[in-house]
């Protein structure tokens, strides 16, 4: 996408299957949300685990640079970005092919993608294991 050695193909898949996943967990909960508490409470509190679950995996990819355990300085302008991890691709696309620069965010950029890849997965499965005891 930002450029010939830089495919984000294999995460805008794990994205849209995710999405799949959010609708089809969606119906689920509109479902659950119709019914009377007390005859659905366990599907309820699992569909609830899941939630949080997902959040929990998301968050530090979709809301952070530093990750889990790390600290963003305040008002860090790549927080401002769908994926903040992924900022760099514009700065990426600017350096010369080959120069040390351009090396570098990529190694940095290479692992942020599979951080976003892997995060999309984990939280594609957790959806898939709350909808299969459902």
């Amino acid at each position: 996408m930002a450029g010939e050695d830089f495919d984000l193909n294999r995460e805008i898949k794990g994205a849209r299957a995710y999405r799949q996943r959010v609708l089809k967990l969606r119906q689920l909960t509109d479902k659950l949300a119709k019914e009377k508490p007390s005859k659905k409470m366990k599907d309820i509190l699992k569909a609830n685990e899941c939630l949080m679950q997902v959040s929990r995996i998301l968050t530090p990819v979709v809301s952070h640079l530093k990750g889990n355990y790390g600290q963003d300085t305040y008002g860090l302008s790549a927080l401002s970005n769908p994926i903040p991890v992924l900022e760099g691709v514009r700065d990426y696309v600017g350096f010369a092919r080959g120069s040390e620069e351009h090396k570098l965010l990529m190694t940095r950029l290479m692992r942020e993608k599979k951080r976003v890849y892997d995060a999309l997965r984990d939280a594609v499965e957790r959806i898939d294991r709350t909808l299969a005891d459902s």
